[in-house]
């Protein structure tokens, strides 16, 4: 349910997984 950290509205549940591999792709990139 990790989801629910990016997208805390009721449309959390309709992200794609490529919406939610962009979304990793992102924090991981702002990490390193």
């Amino acid at each position: 349910m990790k989801k629910r950290i990016f997208l805390e509205d009721d449309g959390y549940t309709e992200v794609s997984e490529d919406e939610k591999l962009f979304i990793v792709g992102i924090l991981v990139a702002s990490v390193v």
